[in-house]
């Protein structure tokens, strides 16, 4: 770039030196080879002019200014007696060496002045780049660690439910219940937790790890949970971040299934309005709702709005409070989907 950049102005100082030969000269193709020359060592002068202002750089402002007047003083020196010696040797001119410098300096001095003056703000301009890319990284880096400090409070509360649930087989006597119960809890682990995956992945992914886990809680309650699901296969690669619906489903196992005699029925539905990509997680049931999934601390509600607010910004939202018979929740996302992956078909 400051290559360009020297080039574009020696290309503009050839430009107006032909045309002043045009003007004051008859034979301007036999001055062509000499401009060319000097332009070419001047050229050369100005990238060891960019050399030295590089190496100086990061001082003071007003180190900097001094620097460019100086650089580009010192710098119109050899331009000034080359000119001249290009002048003596190849044409009829015979000036003498101080006098036509000194001519050559005062005029070329301001060439190097604008030059470094010009590098000097590519120099800032550069710096200033690199400093909010840092700036990006560091937001960026700030906003996974936090993304996946997030995502690890889900990882110990399911955890917990899970290894209470295992306690209650054990204390219930249902030793083969509970062995396949942590076989099935260390497979969803290994499958939804620990391989690695990022942070935003498609639903259906999202919801067959759902899956694994009522099933894992399925053992527990063999004859009060059942599971509905409803994802039309045009959203099935809508993208969602991970584990977002966990703490939601888990709301439904602790506050509805556990606390209630008879079926309840977990239900998940995808669903597309207005280009948003919509989740809703509800729990019903006969009986009259004896808890609330607000009853806790609301941990996992805050968890998901914050992870929202994290990735979405004020794009997303989540709507959660109990309907007849039960509790919903419904969450509200950007559709997206990985690039390469067709939309259109959602629309219309």
């Amino acid at each position: 770039m400051a290559f360009g950049l020297i080039m574009l102005c020696w290309g503009f100082y050839f430009f107006t030196r032909i045309v002043l030969d045009f003007v004051r000269v008859r034979d301007v193709l036999g001055f062509l080879p000499g401009r060319l020359v000097v332009i070419g060592v001047g050229a050369c002068l100005s990238l060891c002019m960019y050399a030295v202002l590089r190496f100086f750089w990061g001082r003071s402002v007003w180190l900097t200014g001094a620097l460019v007047v100086l650089a580009s003083t010192v710098t119109a020196i050899p331009f000034a007696v080359f000119n001249w010696w290009m002048i003596t040797t190849f044409s009829s001119a015979n000036q003498p060496l101080l006098l036509h410098s000194l001519v050559a300096w005062s005029a070329s001095v301001h060439i190097f002045f604008a030059q470094s003056v010009v590098l000097v703000a590519f120099l800032y301009a550069r710096q200033l780049r690199q400093r909010e890319a840092d700036a990006v990284q560091a937001e960026k880096s700030q906003r996974q660690a936090e993304l996946r400090a997030l995502r690890y409070q889900v990882n110990p509360h399911f955890l917990f439910n899970a290894l209470n649930s295992v306690s209650a087989l054990l204390t219930s006597r249902r030793v083969e219940e509970a062995e396949r119960m942590v076989d099935m809890l260390a497979s969803y682990y290994e499958r939804a937790l620990i391989a690695p995956q990022g942070e935003l992945a498609p639903i259906r992914d999202e919801i067959e790890a759902q899956l694994r886990y009522l099933d894992i809680e399925r053992i527990r309650f063999p004859d009060r949970l059942e599971v509905e699901v409803e994802l039309p296969e045009a959203l099935e690669q809508a993208l969602a971040p991970t584990l977002l619906i966990q703490p939601l489903v888990e709301n439904s196992i602790k506050h509805a299934v556990s606390s209630h005699t008879t079926t309840v029925t977990v239900r998940i539905a995808v669903s597309n309005l207005a280009d948003s990509l919509v989740i809703e997680v509800s729990d019903r049931c006969a009986e009259a709702p004896v808890a609330s999934a607000l009853a806790g601390t609301g941990t996992g509600l805050n968890n998901i709005r914050n992870r929202l607010a994290a990735v979405y910004g004020d794009q997303a939202a989540l709507e959660a409070g109990p309907v007849s018979g039960g509790f919903r929740s419904v969450l509200a996302l950007p559709l997206r989907f990985k690039e390469g992956q067709d939309e259109s078909l959602l629309r219309g």
